[in-house]
């Protein structure tokens, strides 16, 4: 006689990690962090990093600026993307003011 033990519960068990397999070219993340301040002339002024990241290879592009002007912002897009040859199908960003213009708020009781 063969005993069979079933599960009363249903497995909850949560992945530690999900990999998410990006393909190559798909798209880069592109954001603004402050790196503290520096003196220019007496002046002391915010110091930015502008870090672009690709997807797939992780590869990153750093550069630093004193102001996150959308004409800077573009600017810094020329470079990293005339260095890798091309663009992207996709330029993700987070939530910079020179992409985001407004948020809209939705409620979690939808």
């Amino acid at each position: 006689m063969k005993w069979f033990i079933r599960s009363i519960r249903n497995d909850r068990s949560i992945p530690a990690e999900m990999r998410l397999e990006i393909p190559s070219g798909k798209h880069i993340q592109a954001d603004w962090k402050k790196a503290g301040k520096i003196e220019i002339d007496d002046i002391v002024k915010m110091l930015w990093c502008f870090v672009m990241m690709m997807g797939f290879s992780k590869m990153r592009f750093i550069t630093h600026t004193t102001d996150p002007k959308t004409e800077t912002f573009i600017q810094c897009h020329l470079e990293p993307l005339r260095y890798i040859g091309g663009y992207p199908d996709e330029i993700f960003y987070d939530n910079t003011k020179n992409v985001v213009l407004d948020r809209l708020l939705r409620a979690s009781n939808s």
